[in-house]
């Protein structure tokens, strides 16, 4: 008997008063800071009470940076909180990312949507927005859940919102985090009989269907793009609606991969992550043709506009997606500055957050093609808890840096002990961010690209090898066994500037020793590769994080690798 999901307390709390913000709680420069670019904010709602530090209105036409609409506060509440529907469920609210509001669309009630003002180009208002509250407040991280529907990515060049993106993360070191886009015109699977069946078709289509590609400005390479996948398919007894997708799989409206490609072999992975962004299902009531519908029982659970007493609501679409990742790397920043005693990259914010993410369990059996997987999921969803703390059975390594065009760098590390001997389930990834130059009036866009390369068991020799390659040659070829082969493979992310590849295994690793009897030791390989002539600086700026982990509890990776790695001080003459 298929029984249909309950909804969980994280639902079911929407249509509950919840315990109101702490006023006594004021947030502080070691609280994260993000920019919301949208629709405006409720400042004096009652979960957002000092925590919207700035606002501005960027010729919206409504004269006012306090939003008329609601699309606007509800993403604000996700950068504050993250996930909302734990918050609902424990009816304990911690905020920890403060706001900069950036109004740039108006309501329409007419359609009861947010549009942006015809009258004005959209590039020069967001980079106006950005400009502003990156000089004026500091802020370094930006969200943007902005998408143009009308305009599908379907090859050829960069859009010029894209770019414009793309430039502003560059010249600012600043992150951008940016919806993947909604499909709003689906149409309705034919033939289908059960749930199973229905929710197939829509997966099917999801990933075959061209028009369902990424939208502008979700192509910009050098942001953070991000998907939706479904918390939960539970409705109310009483509704009459078939959820379009199961949990943790790709939500029916989310568009999808690929990104940006200069040539039908090489394309960009987008989007880059996913977080839950709701559901939607099909509405089949008795003597009406079937049509989708957004139910609040199946939407994300965030904030609102109060209405009738209520604060609290239920949203669908990559817009409430994108704010979770929003909200990771704004607290990711903030971490990052403790632990280096500095303010950390762009670079590093994307890479360490790219160590941290790892497929939801029923994405792997939902989408068994790795190539589907990274069209609708890029490479899956973040744990933020993993991302902001090192424990002993997982520890991330952090190393930025600059690389010249047509050179590589190489990194040694020891395999730990309790890496190797220790029972259980363990595992590698390594997370390369990097923000080439751009420009649209190529084919190419991308001006250099680089590569991630994971070896076990190089000899000295081999690695001086590589050491006396001259610039511009091919790396020397070396045996397979020597290649740990983490997934995906390179050569699929060569075109994207967060690239993720992880390796894991069962048993104890067969890594190789460097063939001087001492420690299994692995290799990571950088290589930078210059596409076209910028007359920039040729050197590459890049962070390289790589995160060993073990599901062993008393595994002590931490402890080991911090005995063998060794913080180089270098100085430039």
């Amino acid at each position: 008997v298929d029984l249909p999901s309950q909804l969980s307390d994280g639902y079911l709390g929407i249509f509950r008063d919840p315990t109101p913000l702490n006023q006594e709680r004021i947030p502080d420069d070691r609280d994260g800071l993000a920019c919301v670019i949208d629709s405006g904010t409720i400042a004096g709602h009652p979960l957002l009470s000092n925590w919207v530090i700035a606002e501005r209105d960027f010729d919206s036409g409504e004269g006012n940076p306090a939003d008329r609409n609601g699309h606007g506060t509800s993403v604000a509440g996700l950068v504050v909180y993250g996930d909302i529907a734990s918050c609902i469920e424990a009816d304990h609210w911690i905020p920890r990312v403060r706001i900069c509001n950036a109004k740039v669309l108006r309501h329409d009630g007419a359609f009861d949507r947010v549009v942006f003002p015809e009258e004005n180009r959209i590039e020069e208002v967001i980079e106006e927005a950005i400009r502003h509250f990156h000089e004026e407040y500091g802020c370094r991280v930006f969200n943007l859940s902005v998408g143009d529907e009308r305009e599908v990515y379907s090859g050829g060049r960069q859009f010029p919102l894209a770019e414009k993106l793309d430039e502003l993360a560059r010249d600012l070191d600043i992150v951008i985090v940016i919806a993947a886009g909604n499909r709003n015109d689906l149409p309705i699977p034919e033939s289908t009989l059960t749930r199973e069946q229905l929710q197939r078709a829509v997966r099917d289509h999801l990933i075959q269907d061209e028009r369902q590609r990424v939208c502008n400005p979700a192509t910009a390479s050098l942001a953070l793009t991000v998907g939706a996948i479904a918390r939960s398919d539970a409705v109310a007894n009483n509704v009459a609606l078939v959820p379009g997708s199961p949990p943790d799989g790709p939500s029916p409206f989310t568009r999808v991969g690929p990104g940006y490609a200069p040539n039908d072999t090489a394309s960009a992975i987008k989007p880059d992550l996913v977080a839950y962004g709701g559901n939607s299902g099909i509405l089949t009531l008795a003597g009406d043709d079937p049509r989708w519908s957004h139910n609040v029982w199946l939407g994300e659970p965030t904030i609102r506009p109060e209405r009738d007493g209520r604060i609290l609501t239920g949203q669908c679409g990559t817009s409430f997606a994108a704010p979770y990742v929003t909200h990771a790397a704004a607290c990711m920043e903030r971490s990052l500055s403790q632990s280096l005693g500095r303010v950390p990259t762009a670079n590093a914010i994307r890479a360490v957050l790219g160590t941290a993410v790892c497929p939801a369990g029923f994405q792997v059996q939902w989408l068994e093609d790795e190539n589907d997987r990274l069209r609708a999921c890029g490479y899956g969803i973040l744990n933020l808890r993993r991302a902001l703390w090192s424990v002993e059975r997982d520890v991330c390594l952090l190393s930025e840096d600059r690389v010249h065009e047509n050179h590589l760098h190489i990194y040694r590390l020891e395999v730990p002990e309790d890496f190797l001997e220790k029972k259980g389930r363990r595992g590698i990834v390594a997370a390369l961010a990097y923000d080439p130059p751009v420009r649209a009036s190529r084919r190419d866009y991308l001006a250099r690209t680089m590569t991630i390369d994971v070896l076990h068991g190089l000899t000295e020799d081999e690695v001086e090898m590589y050491r006396a390659r001259q610039p511009g040659e091919s790396p020397p070829r070396l045996p397979d066994r020597n290649d740990i082969a983490p997934e995906p493979a390179r050569t699929k992310l060569e075109r994207s500037t967060l690239q993720v590849r992880c390796k894991s295994w069962i048993r104890r690793p067969q890594l190789r020793a460097n063939g001087d009897g001492g420690p299994a030791v692995i290799h990571v390989l950088i290589t930078c590769r210059q596409r076209f002539p910028t007359g920039e600086d040729p050197h590459q700026t890049y962070a390289l994080a790589v995160r060993l982990w073990h599901e062993d509890g008393t595994a002590q990776i931490h402890t080991q690798v911090r005995s063998r790695v060794r913080a180089v001080s270098r100085v430039r003459v």
